[in-house]
């Protein structure tokens, strides 16, 4: 019973590691984040000015400085979600990259994983280098049609 919790936290700290180089990132995404939290209760609190100055007091002097507040919060949440969205997704993509690198990198660095290194074909090349009436490609259906071009043709063509 007692393997399981400490498994799962073995794993959650490695998978942590991950996320260290891209700390920077995911702090400036949490800051972001907050204020954009502060904006939107600044919004509420906003709405309790505006019905308190304009239907309770009726203090028309102070409603034309709302519109330019409203504005400048709408300005500041969107910047603040805007760079909360692109830090985060930027340091999401970073870390699958690098989980994904050292997944699959074994596999790159095993023998033969090459095949034919440093060969060069030109399948154009190869196909039209000749122009007689021998069969350059075949295809068969997979209703037993059967169909077959030749290099002539195909230096026609």
């Amino acid at each position: 019973m007692s393997a399981e919790p400490h498994s799962a936290w073995v794993t959650y700290r490695r998978l942590l590691s991950f996320a260290r180089p891209y700390r920077g990132l995911l702090s400036l995404a949490g800051v972001a984040a907050l204020i954009e939290a502060g904006v939107s209760g600044a919004f509420a609190k906003m709405m309790g000015y505006i019905t308190n100055t304009t239907f309770v007091e009726r203090d028309l002097d102070k409603v034309w400085i709302l519109p330019a507040i409203i504005i400048g919060l709408f300005l500041v949440r969107g910047a603040a979600g805007y760079v909360t969205d692109m830090s985060m997704g930027r340091a999401a993509r970073s870390i699958a990259r690098d989980l994904r690198v050292k997944v699959l990198g074994k596999y790159l660095r095993m023998p033969g994983a090459r095949f034919f290194p440093g060969a060069r074909l030109n399948f154009a090349e190869n196909l039209l280098r000749r122009g007689d009436g021998e069969a350059a490609l075949i295809f068969g259906g997979g209703d037993g049609t059967r169909r077959e071009l030749d290099h002539r043709v195909l230096c026609a063509g």
